[in-house]
């Protein structure tokens, strides 16, 4: 506590004589405080975070705290290292924003807004989950069809993004690209697997990052991606998925699993 200025008290800066002088800062809350800006929050380079407004943030977030006071919030935050300029009985101190929400007019300073935030704002909470935008004609091969590579550009059987995205996210929670080309593997088989044609699966690959080069044998629809294989026990053949494979499950490169 010797670190904090004497004319801190509860409710913020105030000079002697002022009526809220004789109300020191409350060591136990400073404590509660403390532990949620550790949690919370991160030091930024610019003084832009108003005490008062952290310490309405900390009422919302603090279990069973309904009133957090602005000087015990100061004392927090200079006690765990944070600089300040004091404006009023205010302090502003360099704590990272991390964005905003209500349309841009609420700074967010804390790692993570909490879901009451959203509902007190009559906003819905945004997605985290990665959105899947149509994808143009030159990010794919232009022999590629719904059956995989075909030089003769068949009429009808051209891919429709909707599909390639729901295959796109089950390559996504599926499958491990590995570093190199080295030991790749065919996609014939593994697109049984995600319920897809051939040039679905290799298509959702292409647009997810995997490598591959065309299975240069005829005219071969099939391409070999740099899937990673894991061991599982009891398995004889190689298996690709993040999930353990079904009995009767074309998981493998050799065939169907018994």
């Amino acid at each position: 506590m010797d670190l904090l200025p004497p004319n801190l008290r509860r409710d913020g800066f105030y000079e002697l004589g002022h009526k809220y002088y004789g109300q020191p800062v409350d060591p136990v809350e400073i404590e509660l405080v403390r532990d949620w800006i550790r949690t919370h929050l991160t030091k930024g380079k610019s003084k832009v975070a108003s005490s008062y407004h952290l310490k309405h943030v900390a009422e919302e977030m603090i279990p069973g705290k309904a009133h957090v006071a602005n000087g015990n919030m100061v004392a927090g935050l200079i006690l765990e290292g944070y600089s300040y300029a004091r404006h009023g009985n205010n302090g502003y101190f360099d704590v990272k924003r991390m964005g905003s929400f209500g349309s841009g007019r609420h700074p967010v300073y804390t790692k993570e807004v909490p879901d009451h935030f959203y509902a007190k704002y009559g906003e819905p909470r945004p997605s985290t989950e990665k959105v899947l935008k149509p994808f143009g004609a030159d990010q794919l091969p232009s022999n590629l069809y719904v059956h995989g590579f075909d030089n003769e550009r068949p009429s009808g059987q051209e891919l429709a993004v909707e599909r390639v995205n729901r295959v796109r996210e089950y390559v996504r929670a599926e499958f491990t690209p590995r570093a190199s080309m080295n030991r790749s593997y065919l996609v014939y088989n593994l697109h049984r697997l995600a319920n897809c044609t051939r040039g679905e699966l290799i298509a959702a690959m292409i647009l997810e990052g995997f490598k591959y080069s065309r299975y240069q044998k005829g005219n071969s629809p099939d391409a070999v991606f740099n899937i990673a294989q894991r061991k599982v026990k009891g398995v004889d053949y190689p298996v690709f998925t993040s999930t353990d494979p079904e009995p009767g499950s074309a998981n493998t490169l050799g065939g169907e699993l018994e």
